[in-house]
């Protein structure tokens, strides 16, 4: 239920996007962004480990669903796109998509390493009972 609510929410809601976005400009709608406010309180409160919480997760889904930001980014990167394009007279768009989605992908690996480097330096030993400190 909640990956079918955060994956059509955002199909929903793309014409106020999209009007949004011609109001308030991509940048200042990119930043008033609801679905980062509602993991943090997710995250943050302890009873949820215990099963208290269930429905925050539900509203951090269908939060994260409706104020979807994937759309706005990569209009952002055509729009610079565009704006190179004006200042040199030269397109460059495969360049500007192809440079977001390494770095997308590089941040990926760099966060899965740091995960694996942290669970090697708390001592993390797969497949056994484990310490205190892991």
């Amino acid at each position: 239920m909640f990956n079918v609510i955060g994956t059509i929410a955002p199909y929903c809601c793309l014409a106020v996007f999209k009007t949004l976005a011609k109001r308030f400009g991509n940048k200042k709608r990119l930043h008033g962004q609801l679905p980062d406010i509602g993991r943090f309180l997710y995250f943050a409160l302890p009873a949820r480990r215990k099963g208290h919480h269930h429905h925050l997760y539900v509203e951090h889904t269908c939060q994260n669903g409706l104020c979807s930001r994937c759309s706005l980014l990569w209009t952002m990167i055509a729009d610079s796109a565009d704006y190179s394009e004006w200042k040199s007279g030269r397109r460059a768009t495969g360049l500007y998509f192809s440079a977001a989605t390494f770095a997308q992908k590089a941040g990926w690996g760099i966060g899965a390493a740091i995960a694996g480097w942290l669970l090697t330096a708390f001592n993390y030993i797969p497949d056994a009972v484990q310490t205190q400190t892991a």
